[in-house]
């Protein structure tokens, strides 16, 4: 089977996805059970996640295998040849083929960087382990890195990198 990545962009003015679509991720993005997009609470509906993907600082891709939505990536953030990389899977969607097409595009876009960067709060261990599957290296956990928007506080964060050169990627 192979991954597919279709970025969230302007084609000579025509967008590659339409807004519903982009609001339907979101959707279920909500609906899985995830509550939130970013735990530090500053996508709070809809219109505010279609906005942030398509704001032209962030670079938004899906990666598809056949007609099912596997994950979304983006990234923003950008300082130099660093992004910092959001990757966000689906529930209907087997382990296997979520690592697989993480790693594909990890591989595909850590080409055109020095070095990708995640955060993520240290108690979202499958997160943290779904990282290393996909070829992320742990650089370690840092206090408070990382903001809880629902229990108002900072908390320890594990900072995740791809580099292109990563021989696992």
């Amino acid at each position: 089977m192979s991954y597919y990545i279709v970025p969230y962009a302007r084609i000579d003015g025509v967008p590659t996805f339409k807004d519903t679509q982009i609001m339907k991720i979101y959707d279920r993005i909500i609906e899985e059970g995830k509550g939130y997009v970013f735990q530090c609470g500053t996508i709070k509906n809809r219109q505010e996640f279609l906005d942030a993907m398509g704001d032209p600082s962030v670079f938004m891709y899906v990666v598809y295998r056949d007609t099912t939505i596997v994950l979304i990536y983006w990234l923003n953030r950008f300082e130099g040849a660093l992004a910092r990389v959001h990757i966000c899977t689906f529930n209907d969607v087997s382990y296997k083929h979520k690592v697989e097409a993480g790693r594909y595009i990890n591989k595909v876009i850590s080409g055109c960087y020095d070095v990708l960067v995640a955060y993520i709060p240290k108690a979202n261990r499958k997160a943290v382990l779904y990282s290393t599957h996909c070829g992320g290296k742990i650089a370690g956990t840092v206090p408070s890195l990382v903001w809880n928007e629902f229990k108002k506080t900072s908390e320890p964060g594990v900072i995740v990198y791809y580099r292109r050169d990563h021989e696992d990627l």
